[in-house]
């Protein structure tokens, strides 16, 4: 594997479509042989769905598994910037899951 090499998705959870978007970006990862690398998937338009809240959702290993954020409010914003710069220090290796 690479070093440094993270990937970062964006889903708008407000859309009907969101699991099938997640679906195709998970096939096309699959396709180029990007299954295996660490993402952060962001979850983004919560203030579009009622009794979402920004959270930073781990897997059972612990790991990030993806966060909640709303780009029109900002919420969710703080634990996106730190998990990016944990991301960019190299602080979160093996701290990510991954498409697979």
């Amino acid at each position: 594997r690479r070093q440094g090499l993270d990937l970062t998705s964006t889903v708008k959870v407000a859309i009907p479509q969101r699991a099938d978007q997640t679906a195709a970006v998970k096939a096309v990862l699959e396709e180029i042989g990007a299954a295996e690398v660490p993402q952060l998937l962001v979850l983004n338009q919560i203030d579009r769905v009622p009794g979402m809240a920004p959270e930073v959702v781990r897997d059972s290993s612990g790991k990030i598994a993806h966060l909640k954020v709303s780009a029109f409010t900002g919420d969710g914003f703080d634990a996106l910037r730190e998990a990016l710069a944990d991301i960019a220090r190299g602080a979160t290796r093996g701290a990510l899951a991954t498409a697979a």
